[in-house]
């Protein structure tokens, strides 16, 4: 079991190993992680899961999940200066999530949600990485995803001009809401929205160039 609040500056590893899985129950009214939480799935056929109460996270949570067994079962709210990081093949959302921080998943990272309503808060922002391993959010029991705050697409192969991946997707999800923010470094993606998910189509990146001008009192300048 774990309960309390881990303080700034310290590290607290659950880790699976060859042989050995780990389920780790919060108990109390709640975790508050405000320094750094590690879920480390390290071997494959072996589960990593956390449950219980809900996990309030402000400071970071890495899921590690190198043998694709980790499991998030506690409600969790990654709070507005939070970071939850995923590495791996991807873990499992048995719980709801809301994300008023930073929620980035790494190169080939699948999130997979089992019936439990994932929601973007407006200041928050989805990383996701498309190219040569993309990163996805899935489904596999009917549930919702509210999008709200900033989509942010790390580009690791550019993709041919045209060409339409889905990064949010699945027959069970039922998508509301808009991102009002967009960040394509080095890419352009036209977004599209569906019931049931969110595409990128590649474009052509492009730059804007500003004209210098001197202003005249009484004179208007048209651009």
């Amino acid at each position: 079991t774990i309960e309390g609040t881990i303080p700034k500056g310290q590290t607290v590893t659950l880790a699976s190993t060859t042989g050995v899985g780990t389920d780790t129950d919060i108990v109390g009214a709640n975790l508050v992680n405000r320094g750094k939480l590690v879920l480390d799935d390290e071997a494959s056929g072996q589960t990593n899961e956390i449950g219980g109460s809900p996990l309030l996270n402000y400071g970071t949570f890495d899921i590690e999940a190198v043998g694709a067994g980790a499991y998030l079962s506690a409600p969790t709210t990654n709070e507005v200066g939070g970071l939850l990081d995923a590495t791996g093949p991807g873990f499992a959302m048995n719980q709801d999530l809301t994300n008023d921080g930073r929620l980035v998943l790494g190169a080939g990272t699948v999130v997979t949600d089992s019936g439990y309503p994932i929601v973007e808060g407006h200041v928050a922002t989805l990383g996701l990485t498309v190219g040569a391993h993309n990163s996805s959010v899935t489904a596999d029991a009917g549930t919702t995803f509210s999008l709200a705050g900033t989509l942010a697409i790390s580009t690791t192969k550019a993709l041919a001009k045209g060409t339409t991946v889905r990064p949010i997707s699945s027959v069970f999800f039922a998508v509301s809401g808009r991102f009002t923010a967009l960040s394509f470094p080095n890419a352009a993606y036209a977004v599209g929205y569906s019931a049931t998910s969110v595409s990128l189509t590649a474009g052509t990146p492009f730059t804007a160039k500003g004209k210098a001008f001197k202003a005249t009192k009484g004179r208007t300048a048209t651009f």
